[in-house]
């Protein structure tokens, strides 16, 4: 081999060392960059956490909350009703003379006073709202975690504050309307979460709450501005997968036109019985929703 072609190899394999230094660099980056790429799943594919206990029990104990509020209502409806007619057979009562009064007597301290079950009705009340205070102390860490803004925490909060003021006031009716309007947050929060019952099933158990408060003390022009709220939270609703093809959904649908039509024609009981059989057909759907794969 002659000097010529030694000197030609020599340069080849300068030639292949230099392009090495070039290219290595790039060729080691896009391998760790692909690595990398696959440990790390791409944000939409991961899974939201559970849903927090505590934030469970605020649902509950809401719900059973605004359940013994509408009840009170109704008790102290009747209690008033009840008071217009013993005042009115007062003077009957007077000419009974001794006799009469020992025999009220004796059946009183037999049976409880009305006076007394209405202050363990809202000795009830106030723990429950105890609870959710609590309840609330034990989930916002979690809640705020996950995303929720703080505008929807600082509504909650002053929700809160004022159901307690009513409840402490024994303001009835604003008490109602005060726990309504606690619920209307709780969707915003279940959304945030993985939940086999969707936010939209809670804002139509609002929905249907808040019509049947507002025609009980009469106002038919803000029931009947909720009913298009109403439609829309059914219509997202029963697009689910779970209960799109079942009877109970067509039940829920029929109930909820026939609780529009109630209040359309502005009759209360009517509202109050209609209410109520869309509750029991949501408990259904509930059902199907948690067996749902």
């Amino acid at each position: 081999m002659n000097r010529g072609d030694i000197m030609k190899k020599h340069r080849l394999r300068i030639l292949v060392i230099i392009l090495i230094i070039l290219f290595l660099p790039g060729l080691v980056s896009g391998c760790s960059g692909g690595k990398e790429a696959e440990k790390k799943p791409s944000s939409s594919s991961e899974k939201a956490a559970d849903l927090p206990p505590a934030l469970k029990s605020i649902r509950s104990e809401l719900e059973g909350l605004i359940a013994q509020l509408e009840q009170t209502v109704q008790i102290l409806s009747g209690k008033s009703t009840q008071d217009e007619q013993q005042s009115g057979e007062e003077g009957g009562e007077q000419q009974n003379g001794g006799q009469g009064q020992q025999e009220s007597s004796s059946a009183s301290g037999q049976k409880e006073s009305p006076s007394s079950k209405i202050q363990d009705t809202w000795s009830k009340i106030n723990d429950s709202v105890k609870k959710v205070h609590q309840n609330w102390n034990d989930a916002e860490a979690a809640v705020v975690k996950e995303g929720l803004s703080t505008d929807i925490r600082d509504k909650f909060e002053k929700a809160l504050e004022e159901l307690t003021i009513k409840t402490d006031e024994r303001n009835i009716e604003e008490s109602v309307f005060a726990a309504i309007e606690v619920y209307r947050y709780y969707p915003d929060m279940v959304e945030l979460f993985d939940s086999k019952i969707p936010a939209e099933f809670f804002r139509l158990r609002y929905e249907v709450m808040l019509i049947k408060a507002e025609s009980g003390r009469g106002n038919w022009e803000q029931a009947r501005a909720e009913l298009p709220n109403l439609k829309a939270q059914w219509n997202i609703l029963k697009k689910n997968e779970a209960i799109k093809n079942e009877d109970i959904s067509k039940k829920t649908e029929n109930s909820l036109n026939d609780l529009g039509d109630a209040v359309e024609k502005q009759e209360a009981c009517l509202v109050e019985i209609k209410s109520e059989i869309v509750m029991k057909n949501m408990d259904a759907l509930e059902k199907k929703l948690n067996t749902s794969m």
